[in-house]
């Protein structure tokens, strides 16, 4: 599984605060799903973040200009690792 791309009829509804390495929730850091229809859109702000799709090999690193796209109900977890500052929009 690929990560996909956000349909163009989904507009961004809510934000998070911005989160660092330091103060992002620890259930972000394991898998976790979004709702029904809720699409996710994992932003950088500085630095970069490993991001893991349930059931795709591949890691993801997200950094500025590079977001993660989160498919409504797919498990999904982040690794901040380094120095980070990152949001994340839901769309729907």
């Amino acid at each position: 599984m690929a990560m996909k791309q956000l349909p163009s009829s989904v507009k961004v509804y809510s934000q998070t605060p911005e989160m660092t390495e330091a103060s992002v929730p620890p259930s972000l850091l394991s898998s976790h799903t979004t709702k029904a229809g809720t699409w996710g859109r994992i932003v950088v702000i500085e630095g970069w973040l490993n991001y893991f799709i349930d059931g795709d090999d591949a890691v993801y690193e997200l950094s500025p200009g590079i977001p993660g796209i989160v498919e409504p109900e797919i498990g999904h977890r982040i690794d901040p690792h380094s120095p980070v500052t990152f949001m994340v929009e839901f769309l729907r």
